[in-house]
C-alpha cells in the first residue's frame, strides 16, 4: 500500500453459469491474460468460496431455473496496491466478473478506524475504546501508565471471591478484538484470558486494570509510513515461568517488515523450561517458524 491507498467493494454475487470461469490453475505455472484473471477472482473469493464456485460449474445437469441453485455473498472486500491506477484496474476486472458496488477510499472497517495520506497509513480503534468504556462502565476510572504491573503473576486463586463470569468473559472477549490495533496489550489480555473458566476478584481487577490503560491511550495508532525498507525484522521475549499454574513461560513476538509492525502476539510454551535460556531459545524458534 505504499503511495497508494487503499479502497473498499461490497455486494459481491457469485456469477452465473454463463460468465462462470474455471480456476484450477497449477502454481508455477505460465498463464495467460484470462487465467490470471481467474486467478485473481479465486484469490479474492478466498479457499472457502472457490470450490463452491467450481462444484457449481461442474454441474451441469443442474437447471438453470432451479431455485436451488447455490449464490454466494461476501459483504466486503478491501483491496490495495501502490498506485491508484492499480486499484481502479482491479474494480474495473472485478465489477466485469460480478455485480459489486465500489465504496470508495476505506475509512472504516469492523472497528478499525483508517485514515490514509501522501505519507502512511494508520490504523486505531479509538471508537471501539470508548465504547468499551461505556459499556463496562470505566468512564469515570482513573486512568493508569501500564496495562500490567511487572511484579503480576496470576493463578487460579483459590480462597478469592468468585465474579460474574459472564461480564469477565465479555471484557476480555472485547479486549482480545482490541488486540488487533494495540499489540501492547496482547500479554496481559492473554494472561487475563486463562482465568475464564473460574474468575476471581484478583483476575478482574486486573482485566479492569487493562481498561484503564486503554483510556488513558486511547490516541494511540499503529502508523505504516510510506516508502519504507522492506527488511523483515523478527522480535521475541519471554516471560520465564510467569504462569503460575503449571509454571510454564509465555512466549511474545514481534515481526517487522521495515519500520512497519505486520505481526504480532504471544503463546504459552508447550513444555516447562528449566532455564531462562532455554525458554529463550523456545522463543527463538517460534519466531522464525
Amino acid at each position: 500500500m505504499t503511495n497508494g491507498k487503499t479502497d473498499m467493494m461490497s455486494q459481491v454475487k457469485e456469477p452465473n453459469e454463463d460468465n462462470a470461469t474455471s480456476s484450477l490453475i497449477e502454481p508455477n505455472t505460465s498463464i495467460t491474460t484470462t487465467e490470471a484473471e481467474e486467478r485473481v477472482v479465486d484469490a479474492v473469493l478466498g479457499t472457502p468460496l472457490a470450490p463452491e464456485r467450481r462444484i457449481e460449474e461442474n454441474q451441469p445437469n443442474i437447471s438453470s431455473s432451479s431455485h436451488n441453485e447455490p449464490q454466494v455473498y461476501v459483504d466486503n472486500i478491501i483491496f490495495g496496491a501502490t498506485a491508484n491506477s492499480l486499484c481502479e484496474e482491479f474494480a474495473k476486472l472485478m465489477g466485469s466478473e460480478f455485480e459489486m458496488s465500489t465504496m470508495g477510499e476505506l475509512n472504516f472497517f469492523l472497528g478499525l478506524q483508517v485514515k490514509q495520506s501522501l505519507k502512511g497509513i494508520s490504523i486505531c480503534q479509538q471508537k471501539y475504546i470508548r465504547e468499551l468504556l461505556k459499556r463496562f462502565d470505566m468512564e469515570a476510572s482513573k486512568v493508569i501508565d501500564t496495562p500490567i504491573a511487572t511484579a503480576t503473576r496470576l493463578d487460579m486463586d483459590e480462597t478469592g471471591a468468585p465474579m460474574n463470569q459472564t461480564m469477565y468473559k465479555g471484557i476480555i472477549g472485547s479486549l482480545l478484538y482490541l488486540t488487533s490495533s494495540r499489540p501492547v496489550i496482547v500479554f496481559s489480555v492473554g494472561l487475563c484470558a486463562r482465568f475464564q473458566s473460574n474468575p476471581k476478584e484478583f483476575h478482574l481487577k486486573d482485566a479492569k486494570r487493562i481498561l484503564r490503560y486503554l483510556k488513558g491511550t486511547q490516541d494511540l495508532v499503529l502508523y505504516y509510513p510510506s516508502g519504507d525498507s522492506f527488511n523483515l525484522i523478527g522480535y521475541v521475549d519471554v516471560d520465564y515461568a510467569g504462569y503460575l499454574v503449571d509454571k510454564k513461560s509465555t512466549s511474545g513476538i514481534a515481526h517487522f517488515l521495515g519500520s512497519c509492525l505486520m505481526s504480532w502476539g504471544t503463546r504459552k510454551q508447550n513444555s516447562v523450561a528449566l532455564s531462562t535460556v532455554e525458554a529463550e531459545y523456545i522463543a527463538a524458534a517460534s519466531c522464525c517458524a
